[in-house]
């Protein structure tokens, strides 16, 4: 049996839930914008609640339509257009089989058919654009639909395995890129070339930061000049298939001894949190391990003259680790229904993008880090504990702008599958 095959019988249970609801929903792929006072369009990106059901489009303008009768449609949108290159649909029979497929051109007389056939029927709109009378959007829906997301069927994972397949090679096209002395912009080109894909085709902007640029948590230049000294290289950039994405970060010293020894440091670190991982595990302590971790390698590497238990007492290290260890992925960079709303975990952990426990299925990234951002040291020289600090070897290392190393994880019930791992093993 095909993976999408499975996918749909991983969703049948969705649908009960869905129509004990509503009696139709139709879903939009989205609709394009333009940017502010302007007339050229915004990179479209396909709405990820029409992806959950129908991964094999990315372009604009098509409609799902669930209806509690069983029936499931997919309304394409045929356009006549001489001024751009229309994504084409082949329908696959093994996909037909779950869809009637048919076509439209006015999206008015498409939404006039709606409101005719669904005359009385309690239905959902779940779109960019309200079209019509519909309950437009409706937040009951949307929870149970992103609680579904949460957790990954064999299909899903599979796609986000080849989006680290793709992001992989061109994580090694970029680290051979800085080795041969290129600038952020020239290592940029190469990791596209190498994963295949253009800029609007990404995840998300690539974080191509060298030196102190990668104290920049979410650097988005891309320096046209190569710096003559070259003393680190923090790359965090991922790829996409069937509009699931990865998400993968590596940092590269230049053979200092002190960034050397951190960096070594941290991935024992991330390697140790990733086996943490497995279903049952409440992602905000394995957040708060992440802590205690890094204030031994604050200690063991001399940064902080405090003991391990200090350290982490008195929050010191949110000066050296001051986001969140990870976050759901799937359709979204960072995916749905990571945060429980009604746990309150902002006051201790304010950058924390997940708070659930974890669930077989999910999948999730560890990616710890260790910085030497500006105002973070400014205000550690501020507190009482700044005699404790190795201002010295601090001083040495803000070139280096800091460390991440990222990995997107599959969670199982007695442990993981590290994804990224298991491409860079695979690929080099």
């Amino acid at each position: 049996m095909k993976l999408i095959n499975r996918h749909y019988e991983y969703l049948k249970p969705l649908y009960d839930k869905i129509f004990d609801l509503y009696d139709a929903v139709i879903i939009s792929s989205g609709s394009e914008k333009v940017y502010t006072f302007d007339d050229q369009n915004i990179p479209f990106r396909c709405n990820p609640y029409f992806s959950y059901f129908f991964p094999f489009i990315s372009d604009s303008g098509h409609f799902l339509l669930l209806e509690k009768s069983g029936r499931k449609s997919l309304y394409l949108n045929k356009v006549d257009d001489f001024w751009h290159k229309h994504e084409t649909y082949m329908p696959d029979t093994e996909i037909s089989q779950y869809w009637n497929i048919d076509y439209f051109k006015d999206i008015d007389k498409l939404f006039k058919h709606f409101e005719s056939s669904l005359k009385g029927k309690k239905t959902a709109l779940v779109s960019n654009h309200n079209h019509a009378n519909f309950n437009f959007n409706p937040p009951e829906l949307l929870n149970i639909i992103d609680e579904s997301r949460f957790t990954k069927s064999e299909f899903e994972i599979d796609c986000i395995r080849y989006a680290n397949k793709k992001a992989v090679k061109g994580h090694l096209a970029a680290k051979k890129a800085w080795k041969d002395g290129s600038s952020e912009f020239e290592i940029n080109l190469r990791y596209c070339e190498a994963a295949n894909s253009s800029g609007p085709e990404l995840p998300y902007e690539n974080i191509i930061a060298l030196n102190e640029n990668a104290s920049f948590l979410h650097y988005h230049g891309k320096d046209h000049h190569a710096p003559k000294n070259r003393w680190s290289f923090l790359i965090d950039a991922g790829a996409t298939h069937l509009n699931y994405h990865s998400d993968i970060s590596r940092t590269y010293g230049n053979g200092d001894i002190d960034f050397k020894n951190i960096l070594f440091q941290l991935d024992k670190v991330q390697l140790a949190l990733c086996d943490s991982v497995k279903a049952g595990v409440d992602f905000a302590d394995l957040h708060g391990l992440a802590h205690k971790k890094i204030a031994e390698v604050l200690n063991h590497t001399k940064l902080l003259d405090l003991n391990p238990s200090e350290i982490y007492k008195n929050k010191l290290t949110n000066y050296f680790f001051p986001h969140g260890l990870g976050h759901s992925i799937g359709l979204n960079v960072h995916d749905v229904w990571g945060k429980d709303p009604d746990r309150d975990t902002n006051k201790e952990y304010p950058f924390l993008r997940m708070n659930r426990v974890l669930r077989a299925g999910c999948v999730i990234t560890i990616e710890p880090g260790i910085y030497f951002i500006k105002t973070l040291l400014d205000d550690l020289k501020k507190s009482s504990f700044r005699s404790n600090v190795n201002w010295k070897l601090v001083d040495k290392l803000k070139k280096s702008g800091g460390i991440r190393v990222e990995d997107d994880i599959v969670v199982k019930e007695d442990g993981h599958i590290n994804l990224t791992r298991e491409a860079f093993k695979n690929a080099e």
